[in-house]
């Protein structure tokens, strides 16, 4: 805010007068707006998050080039129909009042639609994120309960037990390690080629109720039925990274042996930007080593007590890691609701620096235009109807700014959600508008216009007792 006020007060005499000429008009506009449409482009095509970022930062040069003229231009031409409609006179004055501070609060105008486009699109990713965690979230604890198998126990006669319990709700084994992967139709093609990689091996066993709600982002149909046989499931990360797609067929290394796989489904995960794959525990071969396993448990009409009694008396140990999934998705949800109270909180202060900008170089641009609102007086226009023209005035101009910041917050919503995030962490977001939250932009704006307002009262205090000239 600082600087922004510096800045106004320098500019006179920091940037030449024929530079300010040029940039109001045709040949500014038109270097405006090719940097505008060459910055659209750039973040549409951008190879990397650095030249997202240059790209970006050509779009909000553009628009904040241009936005002040075109808002200018726009209350000029509503007060040119205005005035032919033979409507009210004050309504034109009005218009062509807005028309002349669009004009002269450039800078302070464009800081706050920056802001309220950026707070937009932070409030509509971190909403989105919000919401879109907990469901994942929801669907991966889906379990009540989460049992680890010691290292050197027997798995396979703990999973027969389970097996053999009548009652107990869905569960399923979860095998962890490693396995190299390559394309089958080898030659180059897209992102891997050749190429063998390490990814992280998921094997399920069995494919049970727990896993099958998942939300997926591409997937043939029932692809759940197809990974039971041959198949296997990737997630974003790994797809993102070599740009792999539905339908391709994997070349798998599961220790000495080498199997082909059709990838069936995408999904998502938030919390591992490591490559991995999700097979059938029924796949993997009889020499494969896993690294972790676990089991995931709904009791259903078995006492818990009772599922842990069959483990220890399994595996001799009394000792048994077992963990309650909704203890463990609370405290998730409660790390992950500081984090989005502290970024709300970073938007609240940004918006708030944004209108105490707007709010200061207004007001002062208002005094220096007192003389004409006194006119208003002179020419029999009550005190107390002038004060609410120029309420509608200061209103008008700061919803107008943030009326042209939505569709700069909307486009950059988009970018957050399918450019940066992707290019920077390997994941999308869906893409999700919050039009309530505008109206909450839209009162911050409101009451910015009437602080204005009030404020201008100080300086029109003495017009009560102005005498109304009689024509």
């Amino acid at each position: 805010m600082v600087f922004l006020v510096l800045a106004v007060c320098l500019v006179d005499w920091v940037v030449p007068a024929h530079w300010r000429a040029m940039a109001g008009q045709g040949r500014g506009r038109t270097i405006a707006f090719l940097m505008f449409l060459v910055g659209l482009v750039g973040v549409a095509l951008a190879p990397a998050l650095a030249w997202v970022f240059v790209a970006t930062a050509m779009v909000f040069a553009g628009a904040g080039w241009l936005t002040p003229g075109w808002l200018a231009l726009l209350a000029q031409r509503l007060s040119s129909r205005t005035g032919s409609q033979r409507e009210d006179p004050l309504a034109r004055w009005r218009q062509r009042e807005l028309a002349v501070m669009f004009r002269h609060l450039a800078l302070p105008v464009v800081a706050l639609q920056f802001a309220m486009a950026t707070v937009l699109a932070v409030q509509a990713l971190v909403t989105t994120f919000e919401g879109t965690f907990e469901t994942w979230l929801a669907q991966r604890l889906e379990a009540e309960f989460y049992v680890e198998v010691p290292a050197n126990a027997d798995a396979d006669m703990a999973a027969a037990q389970l097996q053999s319990l009548d009652g107990i709700g869905p569960w399923h084994r979860v095998i962890r390690g490693q396995a190299h992967i390559a394309r089958a139709d080898s030659g180059g093609q897209r992102g891997l080629g050749d190429e063998r990689i390490v990814v992280d091996l998921f094997a399920l066993m069995p494919i049970s109720d727990l896993v099958t709600k998942w939300s997926l982002l591409e997937s043939v149909e029932e692809p759940w039925q197809k990974l039971e046989t041959d198949s296997v499931m990737i997630n974003e990360q790994l797809a993102r990274r070599y740009r792999l797609e539905v339908g391709d067929t994997l070349d798998i290394r599961l220790a000495d042996t080498n199997r082909n796989a059709e990838v069936v489904a995408i999904y998502a995960d938030y919390g591992r930007p490591a490559g991995e794959i999700l097979m059938a525990g029924s796949a993997l071969p009889a020499a494969f080593k896993p690294h972790f396993q676990s089991f995931s448990v709904t009791p259903g009409g078995v006492a818990m007590s009772d599922i842990r009694g069959r483990l220890s008396d399994t595996w001799q140990t009394s000792e048994l890691t077992i963990r309650d999934n909704n203890s463990i998705r609370a405290l998730a949800s409660k790390v992950f609701s500081q984090t989005f109270l502290l970024t709300r909180a970073i938007s609240l202060l940004t918006l708030l620096l944004a209108a105490m900008a707007l709010l200061i170089m207004g007001w002062v641009f208002f005094i220096t235009r007192v003389k004409y609102f006194q006119l208003l007086g002179v020419w029999g226009l009550p005190a107390s109807k002038v004060r609410r023209q120029l309420r509608r005035l200061s209103v008008a101009l700061t919803l107008t700014v943030t009326i042209a910041a939505l569709p700069l917050g909307v486009w950059l919503t988009w970018v957050l959600v399918s450019r940066i995030n992707p290019l920077a962490f390997g994941w999308s977001l869906p893409m999700d508008l919050y039009p309530l939250f505008w109206i909450e932009l839209g009162l911050v704006a409101v009451a910015t216009g009437l602080i204005i307002a009030h404020l201008m009262r100080r300086q029109l205090g003495h017009m009560d007792s102005i005498k109304q000239v009689e024509p």
